[in-house]
C-alpha cells in the first residue's frame, strides 16, 4: 500500500511541472495585449460650442457634446464625423498614436447681415425678393440672417437712383446703402435750331439731365436772351417752353 501511494505521487510531479510551464506564455500574451490597447486622450475642439461626434460610424456619448471634449482612443486611424446644430457637418480622418488635439473647423451655414440706410421710405429687395410688408416702411438698421454664399441687394426710393450691390456672406456683415439723388430731366420745347441753351454757363442740348439743386438756365435766340435760376428737384421731369418776346417802340 505504501509503495502504490509513492508511485502515484511521483507520477504527479512531472504533470504539475508541465502545467506550470505552459501557463507562462499566456500571461506574457496578456501583458502585450494591455500595452497595445493603451488609450490616449484625444481632445476635440472646434469653432462650434457643441457637436455630435461619430467615430467609425458609431456615435460617442448621448446627443451633442460640449466642446472641447476628451475621448479616450487606442492607437489607430479613425474616420471622424462631427455635426453642429447650426454649422453643418464635417468629416476627417484622424491618426492616433499618442495624446493629441483634433480641431473641428466648422463652416457656418448662415451669418448675420445688418443693413443701414439714411433714406426713408425705402423699398428693399434681397435676392430679388421684396423685404417687409407691402406699404410698410422698414426700420433701419435692418438685421437679417442670410445663408453663406453670394447674395444681391436692391433699394429704391422716390427721387433717388436705384442702389444695387452684390456681396458675399462668409461671416457677420454690415451693408451701408448710399442712395444718390436722381437727376432731374429737362426738355426744351423749341424746334428752331438757332436756339442756344446754357446751364451754369455750359452749352446744352434740348434734352439733358441736371443734378438736383439750384442752377442757372440761359436761353439765347439771336440777339435775344433770357436767364433764370431754378431749383430742380431730384427725379423730376421739367418741360421748358421759351417765350422770347420783344416790343418795338
Amino acid at each position: 500500500m505504501k509503495r502504490f501511494i509513492l508511485l502515484l505521487l511521483i507520477g504527479l510531479i512531472p504533470f504539475t511541472v508541465f502545467a506550470q510551464r505552459s501557463a507562462a506564455p499566456a500571461s506574457s500574451s496578456s501583458s502585450n495585449s494591455s500595452v497595445s490597447e493603451h488609450k490616449f486622450n484625444v481632445t476635440f475642439v472646434g469653432t462650434a460650442d457643441k457637436a455630435m461626434i461619430y467615430i467609425n460610424g458609431q456615435r460617442w456619448g448621448k446627443g451633442y457634446l460640449n466642446l472641447p471634449t476628451r475621448i479616450p482612443l487606442i492607437r489607430g486611424t479613425y474616420n471622424i464625423e462631427a455635426q453642429s446644430p447650426n454649422q453643418g457637418t464635417i468629416k476627417q480622418t484622424v491618426v492616433v498614436n499618442g495624446d493629441r488635439e483634433v480641431n473641428l473647423s466648422f463652416q457656418p451655414l448662415s451669418a448675420r447681415v445688418s443693413i443701414n440706410s439714411s433714406v426713408t421710405p425705402l423699398r428693399l429687395y434681397i435676392d430679388g425678393q421684396w423685404v417687409g410688408a407691402q406699404g410698410a416702411s422698414l426700420n433701419f438698421p435692418y438685421v437679417t440672417e442670410l445663408s453663406i454664399g453670394r447674395h444681391s441687394i436692391k433699394a429704391t426710393s422716390p427721387g433717388y437712383r436705384d442702389f444695387e450691390q452684390t456681396f458675399d456672406v462668409r461671416s457677420p456683415l454690415t451693408i451701408n446703402i448710399n442712395m444718390q439723388p436722381a437727376n432731374a430731366q429737362v426738355n426744351i420745347q423749341y424746334s428752331n435750331q438757332s436756339l442756344k441753351v446754357y446751364l451754369d454757363g455750359q452749352r446744352m442740348g434740348y434734352r439733358f439731365e441736371v443734378l438736383p439743386g439750384n442752377h442757372r438756365l440761359r436761353i439765347e435766340f439771336g440777339d435775344m436772351s433770357t436767364e433764370q435760376s431754378y431749383n430742380f428737384a431730384a427725379g423730376q421731369t421739367y418741360t421748358i417752353v421759351p417765350n422770347l418776346s420783344f416790343s418795338i417802340q
